[in-house]
């Protein structure tokens, strides 16, 4: 989003300032979701010590009080809000963006820029959203398969 915002806002002082308020309700935002959303795993797990081989070792065994359908739902909440929402919202303006960049690069042959230097940025630009969609989706989707699979 801020990509989209430093890209299509064309004032400078009020660019300045809405990605510095955006950044820090996102940086907030993501502290309360961090904090917050493990919690009611976390207040469901206890430390198991019947066995006698446990007591022995003195290995301890955490386990959860949640059925597997409830963990199951846990976990495909928790994928919605970490992986699916940031993936649709990375998507859109990222598109968003590369459909503002053509448009602009359209509107500019017809003022006869440089078609040259412009069609460099423009793919410059093109490929960097491009990558950082693909990055998150290869860095991220292995984690999510084996949490969803699992």
């Amino acid at each position: 989003i801020e990509r989209y915002i430093d890209v299509r806002e064309t004032s400078r002082r009020y660019n300045d300032k809405v990605k510095l308020l955006f950044v820090l309700c996102f940086i907030i935002l993501l502290w309360l979701f961090a904090i917050l959303f493990p919690l009611p795993m976390s207040s469901s797990l206890f430390v198991h010590n019947r066995t006698r081989a446990a007591l022995v070792s003195g290995v301890s065994e955490c386990k959860s009080r949640w059925t597997a359908g409830e963990l199951s739902r846990y976990v495909q909440i928790k994928f919605a809000c970490a992986f699916l929402l940031p993936s649709l919202i990375t998507c859109t303006f990222s598109f968003r963006l590369i459909l503002f960049l053509h448009r602009w690069s359209i509107r500019s042959r017809r003022l006869s820029l440089s078609n040259n230097s412009l069609n460099n940025y423009k793919r410059r630009a093109t490929t960097l959203v491009l990558l950082i969609i693909i990055s998150f989706f290869v860095l991220w989707s292995p984690l999510w398969i084996l949490q969803l699979y699992d």
